[in-house]
């Protein structure tokens, strides 16, 4: 026997069963776990008519188990299907009685048996059964050790916050009906309503009067009454599709019905019903331009440091750069690129480039020459205009091109809504960065959602933050310029520095800005004092996760201030879905719902939709869309891929993960893959890795994202040279 007295291969048994589970079954809550142990619970009842159980019964039976066996696997097909794992471990009580000693003993003897279910590979739901039921012959062939004592022999990781080795008990109980007879007094049994919970879900059920009935206990310091009631409802869907579907893979079984799908689907379809904006009267960018021009001739447009032009002062630049361009032979869809800092000339070479029908590549002075000079030379621009004072080989300066128009009316190029308007390049995983291609639509898309919700700001200061190269700026840049606001551009010196930003933002009685997540934290840290004198009303924020709470504390130091959190990609156009009203949560903030004229799914491996609080793969669609990737038809076909839903149109395949909220907002939950995001700006870990293994010596790579002391996200990169261990 072994040192707990059992038998040596009861004790081997368990240790090998459980050798490597996971310690933690990853439940989508309604709350943080707490850090100790909660045990208040609710309870909600779960019946299976008599059809079903009959048919489930015919199931289990066809393949040698019990419908005990066959509820049990279905249940394991929902927690794996709700956790995306395919390794878990369900409890199960066993009466413990088989020894001659207790047998005719009045006590509680209960033993509780961990059953580790292997859902991995591709099984049908009939597999999966015989599966489970090997399961449990085996846990029951070794019920003799005490579930302490595999605990013991096991020593999983401990924590004060959940049981180890399960959180989730499923408990076939005997029918009451009949257990006691008394003569002459009619006997039933009493339901408890409330009951302590022992685990995170607590599924206890018995077959009575030909069907199943029973309860679902849950911890309510994790799940809400109706996450209970809906996992009751994924159990009664999968247990009927595995009665109507054996064959089918495990996969293939679906968690909702018919109507919840269609009713999931349409929730965060905001291409129809009140949601959706109405086709734009305005006119596009360059109309807009040139309406606030006529509008406010003599109103100021752009202010950066002591340069301030006014609309009339502005447009002629741009007009003349525009003719310059036209002259040069620049035609209607082509890229021009822009190597400008942030200047007034950034802002001329942009609406030039557009009002001469072509669409502006941003280059960035503050990024490497050799991967500006990789972007050109996947972009294939007409002409590259530079404020460089001596512009690299083959590139033209900004100001020689503009002398070179001798007009300053409008050049006046038609220019349709699917004409490009930027091209914008991204992290590559291949370490080829890749151009997102966007529209002029998408964008007039994302002014009018703006301007839906917060209003224009007409002869106001308006601030622009972002650094050329990050799709922010467009919201900036072009925003104010369309619906005759004052652009001031952040001087450079003050850009990384959160307090003499603040003090510039009130100088200059900022109403409009954009403020990256690090700036909304350090503000967080003493609002009213930070903010205080602002003018501030209308705040873009979004990029990175923020806590919920610090955007309501900037409202109320801010009385009237109107804040978007932003979700998206650059290849859905800054953002496409919204986060609008933050509340006192301790939480990350959502990421709301999708804006006007978009669509949001959240859709498994199969391009399903995820039942509610269940982690999905984001796809975005609608008119946030971008073209796609520029001069790239492969990648563009493999990541813009035919909505199922929708025919005719496309979504994005994001890479990300989030779930959708209890009320009805979407979370961001992670990546799923290892693409990073750092101060806004998409990182493929494989780009750094390639572009150091070009380096002369470097035989190894890698780079993973960490924090800093003050628990800021950084990236650190190790190297092997020659011999060297990394």
């Amino acid at each position: 026997a072994a040192s707990g007295g059992e038998p040596a291969a009861h004790a081997a048994y368990w240790k090998e069963h459980l050798a490597g589970a996971p310690p933690l079954l990853t439940l989508p809550t309604d709350r943080p776990r707490p850090a100790e142990q909660d045990y208040r619970g609710g309870r909600v009842r779960v019946a299976l008519d008599e059809e079903l159980t009959t048919a489930l019964r015919g199931l289990a039976r066809r393949n040698g188990g019990t419908l005990f066996v066959a509820v049990l696997t279905g249940w394991a097909m929902v927690l794996s299907r709700l956790t995306g794992q395919t390794d878990l471990v369900v409890g199960t009580p066993t009466a413990n009685r088989r020894r001659g000693d207790v047998g005719g003993i009045i006590g509680f003897f209960v033993n509780s048996l961990p059953l580790r279910v292997d859902l991995s590979g591709s099984p049908t739901a009939e597999d999966m059964l015989r599966r489970v039921r090997g399961v449990v012959r085996g846990a029951l062939d070794h019920q003799d050790v005490s579930f302490d004592r595999v605990v013991e022999l096991v020593n999983p990781p401990r924590s004060v916050a959940h049981t180890p080795l399960f959180q989730t008990m499923f408990a076939w109980q005997p029918s009451r009906k009949g257990l006691l007879e008394l003569p002459d007094i009619e006997v039933d049994p009493v339901g408890i309503p409330h009951a302590a919970a022992k685990f995170d879900l607590s599924l206890s059920l018995a077959e009575t009067d030909g069907g199943v009935i029973g309860y679902l206990d849950y911890a309510s310091a994790l799940f809400d009454r109706a996450t209970a009631e809906r996992y009751a409802g994924h159990l009664r869907q999968v247990l009927t599709e595995m009665a109507e579907h054996p064959g089918r893979e495990v996969a293939d079984l679906g968690l909702v019905d018919a109507e919840e799908r269609r009713r999931l689907l349409a929730d965060w379809d905001a291409t129809e019903g009140p949601e959706a904006l109405p086709p734009s009267s305005r006119g596009g960018l360059v109309e807009r331009f040139e309406e606030r021009v006529r509008a406010r001739p003599a109103g100021t447009a752009l202010v950066r440091a002591g340069e301030r032009l006014d609309y009339a002062a502005l447009e002629r630049r741009v007009n003349r750069l525009a003719h310059a361009l036209i002259g040069r032979g620049v035609r209607r869809d082509q890229v021009v690129g822009l190597h400008a800092g942030r200047s007034v000339d950034l802002v001329v070479g942009v609406l030039g480039i557009l009002k001469a029908g072509a669409a502006y590549l941003p280059l960035d002075p503050g990024q490497p020459a050799e991967r500006l000079s990789a972007m050109v030379e996947d972009a294939v621009p007409a002409l590259v205009l530079s404020d460089a004072d001596a512009p690299p080989d083959g590139w033209h300066a900004l100001a020689s091109v503009e002398a070179e128009g001798r007009r300053d009316d409008a050049p006046g190029i038609d220019i349709s809504p699917s004409q490009l308007a930027y091209v914008i390049y991204t992290s590559g995983s291949t370490g080829r960065p890749k151009g997102v291609a966007v529209t002029h639509a998408s964008v007039i898309n994302l002014f009018d959602n703006w301007r839906a919700r917060m209003g224009d700001t007409p002869g106001e200061a308006t601030s622009a933050w972002s650094s050329v190269g990050f799709d922010a700026s467009v919201h900036e840049i072009l925003l104010p310029l369309t619906t005759g606001a004052v652009l001031h551009l952040v001087p450079d010196d003050l850009r990384g520095d959160p307090e003499a930003l603040m003090g510039w933002l009130r100088e200059h009685r900022i109403v409009q800005a954009f403020l990256p997540p690090s700036y909304v934290k350090w503000i967080d840290e003493s609002p009213g004092t930070r903010l205080e004198g602002l003018r501030l009303r209308q705040l873009l924020t979004g990029v990175e996760s923020l806590p919920e709470g610090a955007l309501h504390r900037m409202r109320e130091a801010l009385p009237g201030l109107r804040i978007c959190y932003g979700y998206g990609p650059t290849e859905t156009t800054l953002y496409s879905t919204a986060y609008l009203d933050p509340g006192p949560s301790g939480r990350q903030c959502p990421i709301g719902r999708p804006v006007g004229n978009t669509r949001l799914h959240l859709l498994d491996e199969r391009l399903r939709p995820v039942p509610a609080g269940v982690t999905g793969e984001v796809y975005l669609g609608g008119a946030s869309l971008a073209r796609g990737y520029l001069n790239r038809p492969d990648l563009t076909a493999e990541r813009f891929v035919a909505d199922p839903f929708v025919p005719g149109a496309r979504m994005y395949r994001t890479g990300d993960l989030a779930r959708r909220l209890p009320d009805g907002n979407a979370e961001y939950v992670g990546r799923g893959d290892d693409q990073i995001k750092l101060r806004g700006f998409r990182i493929e870990p494989a780009e750094i890795e390639a572009a150091l293994l070009a380096l002369p010596g470097v035989r190894e790579a890698a780079v993973l994202a960490d924090r800093d002391a003050g628990g800021e996200p950084r990236l650190v990169a190790g190297i092997g040279r020659g011999d060297v261990a990394p």
